[in-house]
């Protein structure tokens, strides 16, 4: 059974390339971040404020947080309904980027998380996979790109709600900045790159470029340990 674990910052294009190796090698993708998204998405419909702890660990209980393959994209399921498209505006991503430091959300979604990669191949993504989630994966990667990169690609990304221009170019790129201090210093599983994760810096790669490399990395690593 073949374990991809791969974290990196938010917007450096983990889950298009993730998507492509899952294709490429017939394995199941998994984006952890969509179901930290979906906890987020489910606070701000209920009206309850992500800065108090305890009104969203009592949350919690409510969620009932599920993922379908569909056609073999990865669809959220939030109590009954199919809450994929609503999970990407910058609201929800401000959202879930606090309520996704509490241990108690992080517990919860770690187990749904484990769940996935103990019942058939798959590829994680997320900002504490090859840290917490699947220390002992096959294979790890980190995935980098710059601020300004990444800050370009939220607002030449055709699939945006949001309707981003250039004008909005230096709020977003401090509000990644600013996210990427939050992800990088909390107490519970901060996004880290653990020694035994292969870097890549995607700045001047495309997605096809990036996921060469893991396919053809994963593929070497299979052909050696069936050799052996």
């Amino acid at each position: 059974m073949i374990t991809i674990a791969l974290d990196g910052p938010s917007g450096a294009g983990k889950s298009t390339v993730c998507s492509m190796v899952a294709k490429s090698l017939d394995i199941l993708h998994l984006n952890t971040g969509a179901l930290y998204r979906a906890v987020g998405y489910y606070l701000i419909e209920n009206g309850i404020d992500q800065y108090n702890k305890e009104a969203v660990i009592d949350a919690l209980p409510n969620m009932d947080i599920d993922i379908e393959y569909i056609d073999g994209k990865q669809h959220v399921i939030t109590n009954g309904v199919d809450v994929t498209d609503k999970l990407y505006s910058m609201q929800v991503s401000d959202v879930c980027s606090i309520s996704s430091a509490y241990p108690e959300v992080r517990k919860y979604i770690v187990s749904l998380q484990q769940k996935v990669a103990t019942k058939s191949s798959v590829i994680m993504e997320g900002r504490d996979i090859t840290s917490e989630v699947l220390p002992n994966a096959k294979y790890k990667f980190y995935l980098d790109a710059s601020s300004s990169v990444r800050a370009l690609r939220r607002i030449n990304d055709s699939k945006n709600s949001d309707k981003l221009t250039m004008d909005d170019y230096n709020r977003i790129k401090d509000e990644i900045e600013e996210r990427d201090r939050r992800d990088k210093t909390r107490e519970t599983s901060p996004l880290v790159q653990t020694v035994d994760s292969y870097y890549i810096n995607s700045d001047n790669m495309d997605a096809t470029e990036v996921a060469n490399i893991v396919i053809s990395m994963v593929k070497e690593g299979e052909r050696n340990e069936k050799s052996n």
